[in-house]
């Protein structure tokens, strides 16, 4: 999956769109540097899930948990921490009940399972998303990522 989305809404919007097709159970892992779009990704997916608070980058926090989304919503962000800090927040353990999403996921010292990865980059107009995936099961949701944002275009 890759798409280029030229502003904010229109990237909150695919990803709101997205939302509906994530399981519960799903780990998102998000990075890009900063600005890249990752926070305004997660505001978009959090919509999508049902959830109306005000959606904010967890970097001092380190997570915010939205326990009224359908599924629930686990939001962390890893800027401030090395990989050997990570262990000690959790996030090796199952999530079956909620979608987990990490930003600066390249600091996790492991990969969990069900897993998405999705880079942000940005570009001279816009921001560009990519997305990986080892399983079938995980493919088929980038693929109906791709759909979405073909679509409704960029």
């Amino acid at each position: 999956m890759q798409g280029f989305f030229k502003s904010a809404p229109r990237l909150q919007n695919w990803a709101n769109r997205w939302a509906e097709c994530l399981p519960a159970g799903l780990f998102l892992l998000l990075d890009g540097e900063l600005g890249s779009g990752k926070t305004t990704f997660v505001q978009g997916l959090a919509r999508g899930l049902g959830i109306v608070e005000t959606v904010t980058s967890p970097t001092f926090a380190l997570i915010h948990a939205y326990p009224e989304g359908v599924p629930p919503l686990i939001h962390c962000d890893l800027y401030r921490l090395e990989p050997e800090q990570v262990w000690g927040l959790g996030l090796q353990e199952d999530n079956e009940g909620g979608i987990t999403v990490i930003e600066w996921a390249q600091r996790l010292p492991f990969t969990p399972r069900p897993v998405l990865w999705l880079n942000f980059t940005i570009a001279k107009e816009g921001r560009w998303v990519r997305g990986t995936a080892i399983s079938p099961r995980e493919k088929g949701l980038l693929a109906q990522a791709q759909l979405l944002y073909e679509n409704e275009g960029s």
